[in-house]
């Protein structure tokens, strides 16, 4: 039997966030078969047993060098030893047998549109120059073709493609997993439950629809894009409910000038999204690029329909017509226009929330870490030298739900 000892490392382990969240539901569903070590700054591991905890100092504030200090902090904090896969989940990490690839950095930066910031557009050639991004082009750059993985997990087809593409990395290396949703979190059920009194706290009306965007980089997300299409909407009460950790506060001005300002909800940060799911109507994310987007698969968990563009890697999961739609062009706001008005067709939602929950039937956590098991394995069991590592080939294989 193969002795596997997983090491998770990236800067979080909690539910509060996108990345921390697939690393901690990596954690909670490993560790009742596996001795797990999570090596990150902010660990939530309470309540889950047979899990190993090493807390790396959070380096100072540093601006654009902060991905690259917390690298460098983290990795006197890797163990290793008989049975060690080290599992990376992001160029911030050293590099691991296993890396994990949520987005990548490069792809984003190729199909960002410009920003406004009020009267002024900025180039999006502009974001290049950037120390930020300047940094963090030069990690993944180092991270991938460094070729000290054994495997790389990439959370979608559009993933895989963009790493062979960008950093050359090998096919055969390359193995695609999504990230999943929790049943007991999302489900239709909870919703029903849930409705009323998450409607009435956000203040919304018996009549109103509410629209939900959770997000934290609105305007990669589209916010702009869906307040414009919303404004446009005249003879239905539209709310659009928004839930992230940074405040909308770059739209205030297109807001007021929208006259959207009592129909649209903050609610800030959440460690129970589906409280939002819950309360909404529908989901719409017009983004610019998704590598995945977990939102998606878990408010069509919780019978949600859905309105998200063709680049989110989790738009496979929408099925057009029958339980939301998709979008070509995500800064076209007449055509999200177009499609709310499809959405809002009498009898539509509600025939596209009977079809949401059954269509991401094999995206449980539960499902989507067992296929992530068997990539440690398989890795765990190979002999550990770089001459092996260059010889390790399997053939790529794409994931499937289960049905």
């Amino acid at each position: 039997m193969i002795d596997l000892r997983p090491i998770l490392v990236f800067p979080g382990c909690h539910v509060r966030g996108g990345v921390e969240r697939v690393v901690w539901e990596t954690m909670r569903h490993l560790a009742p078969h596996h001795p797990v070590t999570v090596v990150a700054s902010q660990v939530e591991a309470g309540g889950v047993d047979n899990v190993t905890v090493r807390r790396v100092p959070a380096p100072p504030p540093a601006g654009p060098l902060t991905p690259l200090l917390w690298k460098r902090a983290a990795a006197p904090h890797v163990p290793s030893g008989a049975g060690s896969v080290v599992v990376s989940y992001g160029s911030n990490c050293p590099v691991g047998d296993v890396v994990v690839v949520q987005s990548v950095h490069r792809a984003w930066l190729e199909l960002g549109r410009p920003v406004r910031y009020g009267p002024v557009e900025v180039p999006n050639l502009m974001r290049y120059a950037l120390p930020r991004h300047q940094v963090i082009l030069a990690l993944e750059a180092a991270y991938f073709r460094s070729r000290g993985y054994r495997r790389v997990v990439a959370v979608s087809e559009n993933v895989a493609a963009d790493l062979r593409r960008l950093y050359d990395v090998p096919s055969e290396r390359i193995v695609v997993i999504p990230n999943g949703y929790a049943p007991e979190q999302c489900s239709p059920e909870r919703s029903a439950k849930l409705r009323d009194q998450s409607r009435s706290e956000i203040g919304l009306g018996a009549g109103d629809v509410a629209i939900l965007l959770v997000a934290n980089e609105w305007h990669r997300k589209g916010l702009r894009v869906l307040l414009d299409a919303v404004a446009s909407i005249s003879g239905e009460p539209l709310h659009v409910v928004l839930v992230g950790r940074m405040p909308p506060d770059a739209h205030a001005g297109q807001i007021a000038r929208l006259g959207l300002t009592a129909r649209v909800h903050y609610c800030g940060a959440t460690d129970d999204v589906a409280r939002y799911y819950a309360a909404a109507d529908l989901f719409v994310m017009p983004t610019q690029y998704e590598a995945f987007g977990s939102v998606v698969v878990e408010a069509l968990a919780s019978g949600l329909p859905v309105i998200t563009t063709a680049r989110a890697g989790a738009a496979v999961a929408v099925q057009p017509g029958i339980n939301g739609l998709l979008q070509d062009e995500p800064l076209d706001a007449v055509e999200l226009a177009g499609l709310l008005r499809r959405a809002l067709e009498p009898g539509t939602l509600y025939r596209w929330r009977q079809a949401a929950a059954e269509s991401v039937s094999g995206y449980e956590w539960s499902a989507i870490v067992a296929q992530m098991r068997d990539v440690l394995v398989e890795v765990a069991g190979t002999p550990n030298s770089v001459a092996a590592r260059s010889r390790c080939r399997t053939g790529r294989r794409a994931w499937r739900p289960s049905r």
